[in-house]
């Protein structure tokens, strides 16, 4: 991450990242992402970004470990993280319980 992503989840931690605007904001902190969508459900939290392009897979990868790592930290939540572009799609504010159980497990899925 850069330094201005770095001060970015320092401020923002400062204030407890508790909300889904607080984690999407502090995701478009860093200089990778251009789009960010999240969600709770239950015990987890959905976090999926759209980013520049990453050149090598291990990037892409390392990018999306430390992403989820700082955020499980944090937030005390189990954290999905991608970069899956039809999940950031199925995001929609005010989503019901089941459209969320049902993103979150497609997005499970498209990872394993």
């Amino acid at each position: 991450m850069t330094i201005f992503a770095e001060t970015a989840i320092q401020s923002t931690t400062q204030q407890n990242i508790s909300t889904e605007q607080n984690v999407c904001a502090l995701m478009l902190g860093d200089e990778n992402v251009i789009g960010a969508k999240c969600f709770f459900y239950q015990n987890s939290c959905l976090v999926a970004m759209l980013t520049k392009p990453f050149y090598l897979k291990s990037q892409r990868d390392e990018f999306l470990k430390n992403t989820q790592e700082f955020l499980s930290k944090e937030l005390s939540l189990d954290v999905v993280a991608t970069l899956d572009v039809d999940v950031y799609r199925k995001i929609k504010p005010d989503m019901s319980n089941e459209q969320k159980a049902e993103i979150l497990q497609i997005a499970r899925q498209r990872i394993k």
